[in-house]
């Protein structure tokens, strides 16, 4: 199942002009995982969620990067764990998956986009789109679980999300 969640209003006023999309999806034993990629010729519109998180309120617990192999390719993904009180839900905890891809490859730190792109611009004279991608999923039951789900999700979806890193201009 999918469902386009759109852009808030503070998404739309606050953030720099970028080609957003944000879906979330369900499979059939009801797991939701939320999708969001961001494509765009300014690198100052692009940010990791560790920059964000903190200001909307959320607690980072636990960072890490992981290699996640999905079947004859390994993506090295950044991994947060994080946690927001809140007045009516309690404390909600999420599982955030994030990396950059940008022709040809996937990098997990902004800064390595920005090189990569600004050496292929003086090397060859060609210039990337600056990509994101970032997965979250609600850590109902534990994050074992929840890594479980987005890595499923991942093997499904990652030929689909691959696509992103065709961003020459």
């Amino acid at each position: 199942m999918l469902k386009d969640l759109g852009l808030t209003e503070v998404e739309i006023t606050g953030l720099p002009e970028s080609d957003i999309s944000r879906r979330v999806y369900q499979d059939q034993a009801g797991n939701v995982v939320e999708i969001t990629m961001v494509v765009s010729d300014l690198k100052s519109s692009l940010h990791p969620p560790t920059d964000c998180l903190p200001a909307q309120g959320w607690i980072i617990d636990k960072m890490k990067v992981e290699n996640i192999d999905i079947g004859g390719e390994v993506v090295l993904v950044n991994i947060i764990v994080t946690h927001i009180p809140t007045k009516d839900k309690g404390i909600q905890s999420e599982l955030i998956w994030y990396w950059y891809p940008i022709y040809k490859n996937n990098m997990n730190k902004h800064y390595k986009a920005v090189l990569y792109n600004s050496a292929y611009r003086v090397m060859y004279g060609k210039k990337y789109k600056w990509a994101m991608v970032r997965l979250s999923t609600h850590i109902d039951k534990s994050v074992d679980d929840s890594m479980n789900t987005m890595t499923e999700f991942f093997k499904d979806m990652y030929p689909i999300i691959e696509h992103m890193k065709d961003t020459e201009q």
